[in-house]
């Protein structure tokens, strides 16, 4: 993988502007996969001031600089925002910040989903074709940072993938996020 894809990939995963250096990590995946990456950003308590357009550097520890350029809209322009009566509890919240919702692997190809997650007091799972994938499975393995790293991709795709956070504070809250994974048989 070149420099600039695994700058790219680590930019795509810190999901943040500081962090340290020492504790990133390059997906575990063939450079010959494509994931369609969404990463997420929570605004609490947003007011019509908030209401604009931004620009986001990111510099990478080899000084290359990246940007990011969004606008931030507010669906309840002239209310206070419902997170703002819910102070106390915003950082119990189960919220996926980072996951790709498709992604392209050669068959028997190993394949890192990403599923990164902020909240205090959560609970996190990924479940293949609605059937929750237990811990010890020989083809899975859970990362710490909530991604799946599959193994062995095989031919029966494509395979719907989802990765759910709930909050053990709160029954009933969470966030759930889809990954269809289509398996490519590679060219002779």
């Amino acid at each position: 993988m070149s420099n600039e894809l695994l700058l790219e990939a680590m930019e795509e995963e810190t999901n943040m502007v500081g962090f340290d250096e020492a504790s990133l990590v390059s997906p575990v995946s063939d450079s010959s996969a494509r994931l369609l990456s969404s990463s997420v950003v929570y605004i609490d308590c947003a007011d019509d001031s908030d209401a604009a357009e931004y620009s986001l550097e990111v510099r990478t520890p080899s000084n290359n600089v990246y940007f990011r350029n969004f606008t931030v809209f507010l669906t309840e322009m002239g209310q206070q925002a419902r997170s703002c009566y819910y102070d106390d509890c915003i950082s119990y919240l189960p919220r996926i910040y980072q996951h790709s919702s498709a992604a392209l692997v050669e068959v028997g190809g190993t394949l890192t989903l990403p599923c990164r997650f902020q909240g205090l007091s959560t609970l996190h799972s990924w479940h293949v074709n609605n059937t929750q994938i237990s811990h010890n499975h020989s083809n899975y393995q859970v990362l710490a940072n909530g991604d799946l790293v599959i193994r062995y991709v095989n031919q029966h795709g494509p395979v719907r993938y989802t990765c759910r956070v709930s909050s053990m504070r709160y029954p009933g809250v969470q966030d759930t996020v889809f990954t269809d994974v289509s398996p490519q048989v590679q060219d002779q």
